[in-house]
This record gives structure tokens, C-alpha cells and sequence, in this order.
């Protein structure tokens, strides 16, 4: 079967609730067996971003990616039904994903298995980055810390130039897009991104940290950025803190360097040995071209 009779589409409303439900069972995906009809909607609630593969009228495949569609996008899965794999629908979804998001960098959490069919598609393993994850609880009751800060959830109580003292000192650049900077952090904070804000007693914005988030089923931590006269304060922990009280009722993924995971630890989002954090930086335009005429491979 060739690539070329599958249609595709951005859609979700093409399908039907019943249909995915089934899809993500048949392909294995634990959390399917727990997913209700009325809840399938809330798989593409806003900034998540659903592409459908369909066979005639059947379902055969879906994928979603969680995104600012500015800097950063998570492939949350891919989903190909049994029956149809081995047809180039995987590489389809890849294709079709960098074309509507190649100009953010993008990032999967891939089961070991699969590491080698993302490489072909420019999506690289990262040896020093941990996946980390932490399951569904409700009702935990989370640590304490003890900071000398003030955390918030309100992005828009603080100036664009606040946020760029924060991410100045610690080398995080973000680079304007054609945009003023505060139409860049208002972006960054937009439909389906969250933030946790930590302030001192002035007021001054001293980190954050940004997560997506469907509000269902995954959350995805972005990054977390901790001016360097706040750090080792208790500012980091007061945040992840404050992200895993929010999105308790998710599974909270990140990928994190090894001096990150006590700080991940203390709060349950735990090493995934089973998976391998994987990236592509932002495609330039001729990588983009090429990708768009099938020059990855196989």
C-alpha cells in the first residue's frame, strides 16, 4: 500500500471518538482502556495538536504534539494501527509534523524499540538527558519546601523585561521571532503552555518554569530557569512543586540533565528506563525542503 492513499488531516472533529478510542486500544495504549467517549475530546483541548491517517472512511493512525508553536514542540505519540504498520504511515506522520513544525525545536520520549525509526527522521537520541516521568495520583500530598520565595501562576503579572533578566543570567536564549518581547513571552505563555512563577519579596520575577499541558492526559515540562543568585534556595523545588500539584491528574514527562533528577526525585518524577529522550533542533529552510520531497530515507 502506498503512501499516497492515505489522506491526512489536522481535523480531530474528522474523528470519531469511538474510532480513536479503539485505534489507541488495538495499538496498545494503557491509558485507552480508562478513556470514556466524552474524553477524547479533551485529548486535543487548545495547544494540543491532533494529525489523523485515514484509509478511505477507516482510522489508521493518529498523532499528537503539544506546542507553543513558537520554540519548542512534544511529540506526545504516534499511533499506527497494527495492520497498517510497515506502510510508511510512521514516516508520513513525521514528514507531515515537520512541515507544520519545523521551525520549533522538537522532542519525544521514545521506548527504546523505536529510537532507530525516529533517527531517520532526524530525531536524535540525547545521551546526557534523562527521561523523566511521574504517573497519574490524586491526592498526594507533596513535600514541603521551604524557599524564600513567592510562587505564582499569573504570566502576565510580570514585564517582558523581568523575564529577560531571568533568562539572560543563565544563557537561556530566546531569540525574538520578528516579534516585540512582549509578544514573544505573551506567545510563550499562550494557549495550552502553562508557567509557575517564583518572585522574591520585591516582586522581581527570580525564575519560572513552563510546562504543556492537554489538561487530561500528559503534561510536558519545557524548562525550568532559576536566576543564578536564587538557585539553591529552594526556588526550583518550590516550582516543580507548584507544576506537580496542578497537573497531579497527568502523567508529568520532562527530560533532564543528571544534576536535575534529586530536584525531580523529591517530587515523584522518576527515571524512565524504559524510554530515550530524543530531539531535532528547528529545521532550516533547506532542511525543510528536503524533508518535504522525502530526502530522510526510509
Amino acid at each position: 500500500m502506498k503512501e499516497a492513499t492515505i489522506r491526512w488531516s489536522w481535523d480531530h472533529e474528522q474523528a470519531a471518538p469511538f474510532d480513536l478510542k479503539m485505534l489507541y486500544s488495538e495499538a496498545g495504549f494503557g491509558f485507552a482502556e480508562r478513556l470514556g467517549l466524552d474524553d477524547v475530546a479533551k485529548l486535543f483541548n487548545p495547544g494540543a495538536f491532533g494529525l489523523f491517517a485515514f484509509l478511505g472512511d477507516r482510522l489508521v493512525g493518529a498523532a499528537r504534539v503539544l506546542s507553543d508553536e513558537l520554540l519548542v514542540s512534544w511529540l506526545a505519540e504516534i499511533c499506527v494501527h497494527p495492520s497498517w504498520r510497515g506502510r510508511a504511515i510512521g514516516r508520513g506522520f513525521l514528514e507531515r509534523i515537520d512541515e507544520r513544525f519545523g521551525k520549533t525545536a522538537l522532542y519525544c520520549d521514545a521506548p527504546a524499540e523505536h529510537v532507530d525509526f525516529f533517527k531517520k527522521g532526524g530525531i536524535r537520541p540525547r545521551v546526557k538527558l534523562n527521561v523523566c516521568r511521574r504517573l497519574p495520583c490524586e491526592g498526594t500530598i507533596l513535600p514541603q519546601e521551604s524557599s524564600q520565595a513567592v510562587i505564582t501562576d499569573d504570566a502576565f503579572k510580570y514585564s517582558a523585561a523581568q523575564f529577560d533578566q531571568v533568562v539572560d543570567s543563565v544563557g537561556f536564549g530566546i531569540t525574538e521571532k520578528g516579534m516585540s518581547r512582549e509578544k514573544l513571552y505573551e506567545r510563550l505563555f499562550g494557549e495550552g503552555a502553562f508557567g509557575a512563577f517564583a518572585e522574591n519579596a520585591e516582586g522581581q520575577l527570580i525564575g519560572f518554569a513552563r510546562v504543556f499541558s492537554d489538561c487530561f492526559s500528559k503534561c510536558y515540562l519545557t524548562e525550568i530557569c532559576v536566576h543564578p543568585d536564587w538557585q539553591r534556595r529552594g526556588v526550583g523545588r518550590a516550582l516543580v512543586r507548584r507544576i506537580v500539584s496542578r497537573f497531579s491528574r497527568t502523567t508529568i514527562y520532562t527530560e533532564a540533565f543528571p544534576n536535575a533528577l534529586p530536584l525531580l526525585r523529591t517530587h515523584g518524577v522518576l527515571p524512565a528506563t524504559d524510554l530515550v529522550g530524543c530531539s531535532r533542533a528547528p529545521l532550516t529552510e533547506q532542511e525543510a525542503i528536503s524533508n518535504a520531497v522525502g530526502g530522510r530515507g526510509p
